[in-house]
């Protein structure tokens, strides 16, 4: 039982970081009902200006954790910036336009940020600054937890929890599920269908810049590589739990992580890839629009 336990704790770790990445494709799809492939590398370039802002000495001499959250926010300054200028450069022109067109850019465009991060900064991996927090255990009866487990289960659940509340308590969150309803009448009542588009790719690429900075704090090493895979199982949490539906993202996210340390907890590790996937074929099998259902417009 203790095994499980702790098994569990980790699926809920690992699940958080794909629920975070999942609701960045969630924001984005549920306006512009396309799939933005470049939002996992957009993890790694966080990860990467997250680690260049810790192995500053300046920033090393702070209190671990005002440092974190030092790297944390330019990260996600950085990471936005970028994923706007993208957008006003190469996405905007293709939304609405060419679905296989946008698919193939954002494909491209992830591909272009592990090479240019290669480039600047090789192709070995970089280990993060080693923090006590990432090694400290809580002991609950015969149950060891780490304490980073729970700092990345409580934080990404903060933020799933605020999404939430941001997408049906305010009047933006109400004017982006106007929008995915119908752009035209969206656009007829008054809303600015290019400033929410630009807010959903900016949110997104914060949950992304977070979820860096957090991997690598959690991990300790971080690679030009460790994005697309990332936003792969993450895509595939958000179909999981129903592409669209921000709920699903986070139901879908914890699904995968927990069937994944499940696993590699009592099979093998090499097995979870194809067990991951293997879920995706069952659901879309079995459920087509997700466990919680795709949030898909209805027109009359």
């Amino acid at each position: 039982m203790e095994t499980l336990v702790q098994v569990l704790i980790i699926g809920g770790t690992v699940g958080s970081f794909y629920a975070l990445v999942a609701l960045g494709y969630t924001m984005v799809y549920g306006i512009v009902r396309l799939i933005n492939f470049a939002h996992g590398d957009l993890v790694m370039v966080a990860s990467f200006i997250g680690w260049v802002m810790l192995e500053q000495a300046w920033v090393q001499a702070m209190p671990t954790l005002l440092g974190i959250l030092l790297a944390a926010g330019v990260a996600i300054a950085g990471t936005a910036l970028l994923s706007l200028t993208l957008l006003r450069l190469l996405y905007a022109r293709l939304i609405g336009r060419s679905t296989l067109g946008f698919l193939l850019v954002t494909l491209s465009v992830a591909f272009a940020m592990e090479e240019i991060i290669k480039l600047i900064f090789g192709a070995r991996e970089r280990a993060y600054p080693n923090y006590s927090l990432a090694t400290e255990t809580i002991t609950i009866g015969a149950i060891r937890l780490a304490g980073m487990d729970l700092v990345v289960i409580g934080l990404a659940g903060t933020l799933m929890v605020g999404m939430i509340w941001f997408a049906q308590r305010t009047m933006t969150g109400a004017a982006m599920r106007a929008l995915a309803i119908d752009h035209d009448a969206a656009r007829l009542m008054g809303v600015n269908v290019t400033a929410l588009i630009a807010a959903a790719f900016a949110i997104g690429a914060a949950l992304a810049a977070v979820t860096g900075v957090l991997s690598g704090v959690y991990y300790g090493r971080i690679s030009f590589d460790m994005g697309f895979m990332l936003g792969l199982k993450a895509f595939t949490a958000a179909v999981v739990g129903g592409i669209g539906n921000i709920g699903g993202a986070v139901l879908g996210g914890l699904v995968i992580g927990v069937l994944e340390a499940l696993v590699q907890g009592y099979l093998a590790g090499a097995w979870s890839d194809a067990f991951i996937f293997g879920a995706l074929i069952l659901v879309l099998y079995l459920r087509p629009q997700g466990i919680l259902g795709e949030r898909v417009a209805v027109r009359a």
